[in-house]
């Protein structure tokens, strides 16, 4: 039987910081009240126009295999639950371990 394991948990945000008040502008009303009260959110990152998924998942890895004291060799297996992949095939984690 074999086993998973998860040694290391890390994050990779993109550059782009967006405040609420940039949907208030957006939108033309307070949008970022409701962000801020009823969801908790102050702001989000956006990725810039030739970034993917997968240009945000592979520092994040690199990040989480250097912390767990790991190399790419050492993992049998990528899963990536994403719901923006880069393409609808291949997979996300495919281009990930390319």
């Amino acid at each position: 039987m074999r086993h998973g394991k998860i040694s290391a948990i890390t994050l990779h945000v993109p550059e782009r910081k967006v405040p609420n008040s940039y949907f208030d502008e957006l939108y033309k009303q307070d949008i970022g009240t409701f962000l801020r009260e009823k969801r908790n959110i102050h702001e989000r990152y956006f990725m810039a126009e030739n970034e993917t998924t997968s240009d945000l998942i592979v520092p994040a890895a690199e990040k989480a295999m250097k912390q767990a004291g790991i190399t790419a060799k050492d993992l049998d297996l990528i899963i990536v639950a994403t719901d923006t992949p880069d393409f609808i095939s291949p997979s996300t984690a495919s281009v990930v371990h390319h």
